[in-house]
């Protein structure tokens, strides 16, 4: 990192973190693990899209985590929501399930 400058961040999903890392030549033990994480639980190919649609229901790095849990139900939705101690409009639960089916 040495002469290195962050110019910009944003909350990815690992699913497109493990992209960007599958670009790099040789990647670091946390590269690494990021790939392998992202090979066990199977690839998500919209995952971009379907964060990007739900930066429009939630902020950004709610959104990134939603992407990673793949919700199912809405129980799934309320766990997450549970542990950021936030309750979202009732309809937000189907736009966001829909997006993952």
């Amino acid at each position: 990192m040495i002469g290195k400058k962050i110019v910009h961040t944003e909350p990815l999903s690992c699913f497109e973190a493990a992209e960007l890392v599958s670009k790099i030549e040789e990647p670091d033990f946390v590269q690494r693990q990021v790939m392998e994480h992202v090979e066990k639980i199977g690839k998500l190919e919209n995952a971009g899209e379907i964060r990007e649609k739900l930066k429009e229901i939630v902020d950004p790095e709610l959104a990134a985590e939603i992407v990673n849990v793949r919700p199912k139900t809405k129980e799934d939705l309320l766990v997450i929501f549970y542990k950021r101690r936030e309750v979202p409009p009732e309809d937000a639960y189907d736009k966001i399930l829909e997006l993952f089916r």
